[in-house]
């Protein structure tokens, strides 16, 4: 399991949609920017963050959804190693 933040700076999104499609748990386009939906996280009008204790699997999910953000407007760093790895 890794801790991770996870946030996504709704300033440069262009509401692609491509991380929705990969990783409907997390992201969800709302109003015109992509915003992240897993319960426990914190939103505002700049930017939503959460942190989340994730497997492999999920890790990889969330790396591939931040990898097809054409703006690179999704971030997701490793809470221990502090690691930045999109």
């Amino acid at each position: 399991m890794s801790k991770i933040l996870i946030e996504v700076d709704r300033k440069i999104c262009i509401a692609s949609a491509a991380c929705e499609a990969l990783s409907p748990e997390y992201f969800k386009v709302i109003d015109g920017a992509a915003r992240i939906v897993k319960k426990g996280s914190k939103q505002s009008i700049e930017k939503d963050t959460i942190i989340a204790e994730v497997d492999e699997e999920k890790l990889k999910e969330l790396k591939e959804a931040a990898a097809s953000c054409p703006v690179n407007a999704i971030h997701i760093i490793n809470q221990e190693t502090k690691e930045k790895y999109y």
